[in-house]
C-alpha cells in the first residue's frame, strides 16, 4: 500500500528468457538467505546456521560439469534452455556457498596430519588463529596452554586437548572448538563444538 503498487519484487524484475521449459527461473533474483519454499517444510523451518552450512557444503561439492550433466538428463528440446538452467543452477550454488559460509566459521573435516590439526574451509580465504587448551573431560573445563597458537599439536595438556579456531578481521563468525584425544601413541579428533 505504501508504494501504491509501483514496487515490484526482484523476481518480477528479472529478465527471464522466452525459452520453452525455463519459466520464471533465474539466478539474478535468487537470495539464499531470504528464500522460502512454497510449501512449509520442517527441514527449512527448523534450520539453524549449522544446518545451512552443512547443506551448503553438500551443494558446493557439485562441480559445474556435474550440474551440466544433471541438467542434460532432463532432455530439453531446446539446448538454450538447458544451458540457461545449468548456468542458473551454477550461479545459485555459488550464492548459497557465499551466503551460508559467512554465518558460521566455514571450517570442517578436521583431522590430524603429521602432528598438526588440519581442516578444510568452504568459500573462504580468511586467516585462522588456533588457541590450544588442555581439556578436563570430567569437569568439561578448558585450561589454556601458553605459547600454542599454531596448528602444531602441543606435547602438553593431558589426554584431551581443545583447539579453539577463530578468524582474524571483520565479519568473523563465532569460533569453533575441536576436541582431540591422545590414546595409544596416536591423536584423534573426537568432537567439534560450533
Amino acid at each position: 500500500m505504501v508504494t501504491f503498487g509501483f514496487y515490484a519484487p526482484r523476481w518480477m524484475r528479472s529478465g527471464y528468457p522466452k525459452l520453452t521449459g525455463v519459466g520464471l527461473f533465474d539466478s539474478w533474483s535468487f537470495d539464499p538467505l531470504a528464500w522460502k519454499s512454497n510449501y512449509p517444510n520442517p527441514a527449512f523451518l527448523l534450520m539453524d546456521p549449522e544446518d545451512a552450512f552443512w547443506a551448503a557444503r553438500q551443494i558446493a561439492s557439485f562441480t559445474d560439469e556435474e550440474i551440466r550433466a544433471i541438467v542434460q538428463t532432463g532432455e530439453y528440446s531446446d539446448s538454450r534452455a538447458a544451458a540457461w538452467i545449468a548456468d542458473c543452477l551454477i550461479e545459485r550454488r555459488d550464492k548459497i556457498v557465499k551466503a551460508w559460509s559467512t554465518k558460521v566459521l566455514p571450517v570442517h573435516d578436521f583431522r590430524v596430519v603429521d602432528g598438526k590439526l588440519a581442516f578444510d574451509t568452504l568459500g573462504s580465504a580468511q586467516t585462522y588463529d588456533i588457541a590450544w587448551s588442555g581439556f578436563d573431560n570430567d569437569h568439561r573445563s578448558l585450561n589454556p596452554l601458553p605459547n600454542t597458537k599454531a596448528a602444531t599439536i602441543p606435547g602438553m595438556g593431558g589426554d584431551y586437548l581443545a583447539a579453539t579456531i577463530g578468524c582474524t578481521g571483520s565479519g568473523c563468525a563465532d569460533p569453533v572448538t575441536v576436541y582431540l584425544r591422545r590414546s595409544a601413541g596416536s591423536i584423534e579428533v573426537v568432537g567439534v563444538d560450533r
